[in-house]
């Protein structure tokens, strides 16, 4: 074969192999795919690609075109194979940041197995996912900028210039508008990041929005339109317009205001006072504090289950999970034993929560029924956050 056409061939392989779960195994086709690819190309590096079967074939007709010894019934076989194999289940991956290395790593939820190892800017502490799980938005202290990662090649594919101290991000609904807090500046940028048709990301800086001193962590309304902001040095919650890019009320709270989660019917606001030790329940309508409700030492980070019976606090200073009944904000329960808990993310089943523990370096995993420690998964240097990506 002249090298021109070995080359050209080479590169086919390569993008077939790009397109190839690697989590498939022992369906018709794969021996064909090991011969004639597997030589060159380690399949667990796979990344998937949904394509129909007749899209396949031309590609593989391609690559008989430039020599590859694929027979005309093994082109079929393998066709068919990489059509079944892209249009199965693909299992949620999750997503730790992992501050002291400058990573975001990815776990497969169901193996956990670690599938990439993605470097960001300095010093990462937030993570947001796009709707539909496409892109995460990962704002990195040291250097003031947002990292954009592809999820679906873990690379990262642009940055986004903020301002100090970038610490937490949210994504509206629609996907248009992504929101993050500078604490230094007291302030929070709003930029564009819509997926134009072809895929194409584009993202830019709309302005900024001063709230109160030292904003920490911001939380988007259901419907896109309002996000609200935990101000921790100045005690209070910013509401802001998103699309007019304005703060529109500020409501006083208590000390160390930080852990912010709206309830699942978007009727009211659960925040965290890291300073007291409690959790407030706030009126989005009334803009009224409900319920007061005592939990551990610093709350650090709230989640609903996803069928919305309760709501999940990391207590980072007793290092114990206080559980709420989400109807009348009362304790329930406590899990305890884990070390310096932060981050919380439950999986799509709602079945287990994984829990980031930052002084253990790992992931705890969490029977949301049994409300125990069921494993621990290793990740890297003094985690803080984590995100799941959920199957599409």
């Amino acid at each position: 074969m002249r090298r021109g056409a070995m080359l050209v061939g080479g590169l086919v392989f390569t993008l077939l192999l790009a397109a190839l779960p690697g989590w498939v195994t022992g369906q018709p086709g794969k021996a064909i795919l090991e011969k004639h690819c597997g030589g060159c190309h380690p399949l667990e590096r796979a990344v998937s690609k949904e394509q129909s079967a007749e899209a396949w074939a031309a590609t593989i007709e391609r690559m008989r075109n430039f020599g590859s010894d694929i027979s005309r019934r093994q082109a079929r076989e393998l066709a068919q194979y990489l059509a079944q194999a892209a249009t199965r289940p693909k299992a949620p991956v999750a997503y730790v940041v992992n501050e002291d290395i400058h990573e975001i790593w990815a776990i497969e939820m169901t193996t956990r197995r670690i599938v990439a190892k993605i470097g960001v800017g300095q010093h990462p502490h937030g993570i947001a996912l796009s709707p539909d799980g496409r892109f995460a938005y990962v704002p990195n202290m040291a250097s003031n900028n947002v990292s954009i990662i592809d999820t679906e090649r873990n690379v990262v594919i642009g940055t986004l210039e903020a301002g100090k101290n970038a610490h937490d991000a949210a994504v509206t609904p629609d996907g248009k508008y992504t929101l993050v807090t500078n604490p230094s500046d007291g302030t929070v940028s709003v930029f564009e990041t819509a997926v134009h048709p072809g895929s194409q990301h584009v993202h830019h800086v709309l302005g900024t929005i001063t709230v109160g001193r030292t904003p920490h962590i911001v939380e988007v309304s259901p419907d896109g339109r309002t996000a609200w902001v935990t101000n921790m040095d100045s005690g209070d919650l910013s509401i802001l317009d998103i699309a007019g890019r304005r703060e529109i009320a500020r409501v006083p709270l208590g000390k160390g205001p930080h852990a912010i989660a709206v309830s699942p019917d978007g009727k009211r606001l659960w925040v965290g006072l890291y300073d007291e030790g409690q959790v407030v329940v706030i009126g989005v309508e009334s803009r009224q504090i409900m319920t007061r409700a005592p939990v551990g030492r610093n709350p650090y980070a709230i989640a609903f289950a996803p069928d919305g019976k309760a709501a999940w606090v990391s207590n980072e200073g007793s290092d114990s999970l206080s559980v709420l009944d989400a109807g009348s904000g009362a304790v329930i329960a406590e899990v305890t034993g884990i070390r310096e808990p932060h981050g919380l993310a439950f999986a799509p089943d709602g079945r287990a929560l994984w829990v980031i523990s930052r002084a253990a370096d790992a992931v705890v995993i969490v029977d949301v029924a049994g409300r125990k420690v069921l494993e621990t998964v290793p990740v890297g240097k003094r985690p803080h956050v984590i995100a799941v990506k959920r199957p599409r």
